[in-house]
């Protein structure tokens, strides 16, 4: 996976897909499965519950592998048809930032063939804006707050860091793994702990 998708997704996740979420997804790409799998079941597991039901297959421990290397724990599902496959990701992570570190819960589906074009179009036109970083992957973060959402303008100033530290932070997330388009639902939240420090296990 792409180094830069890397240091992204790991910056994603949404604990509850109970969370305040925008508005109905356009039926574009994988669009429609990150509504139905990551914000609208019960939680992750329990969208992982759901793909099952839906008949996807776990995902191969070689294909695990190779997908989840932002993952401390993660756990996988993939569907095939005669036109591509798609893969649901589901787990945990943990990033540096500054000196200290974040930890993540994540939610990702890849498609392939996809039309990656079309598909950040359509993201953009579901958050309402352009990107608060990135172009691949592209990267939206917001607040929601009593009066409505509140735009994260920049991941590396303060306004992020309290937001990241009282875990009030929501992220979108559009990028490339190789010919796989991927979108992705995340919550990160500042530990207070340096990188090497212990982890923090939190269920999805």
């Amino acid at each position: 996976m792409r180094g830069a998708i890397l240091a992204a997704a790991a910056a994603l996740a949404f604990a509850s897909p109970a969370v305040a979420q925008p508005a109905a997804a356009p039926v574009v790409g994988p669009l429609e499965e990150l509504r139905r799998y990551c914000l609208q079941a019960a939680g992750f597991d329990a969208g992982l519950r759901q793909a099952e039901a839906d008949g996807w297959m776990t995902l191969p421990d070689a294909m695990m592998r190779q997908r989840a290397r932002m993952f401390t724990r993660a756990e996988g599902r993939m569907r095939t048809t005669r036109e591509g496959m798609t893969l649901l990701l589901v787990g945990e992570g943990r990033i540096p930032f500054g000196n200290q570190t974040a930890d993540v819960d994540m939610c990702f589906v890849g498609e392939q063939p996809a039309d990656h074009r079309e598909l950040e179009g359509a993201m953009r036109t579901w958050m309402g804006r352009r990107p608060t970083a990135g172009r691949d992957p592209a990267i939206w973060a917001w607040v929601e707050t009593p009066e409505g959402r509140r735009s994260i303008d920049r991941l590396g100033n303060r306004q992020a860091e309290a937001v990241l530290r009282d875990g009030t932070m929501r992220v979108m997330m559009v990028g490339r793994s190789g010919e796989m388009s991927m979108v992705g639902y995340a919550l990160p939240r500042l530990t207070g702990r340096g990188p090497t420090g212990p982890e923090r296990s939190r269920g999805l």
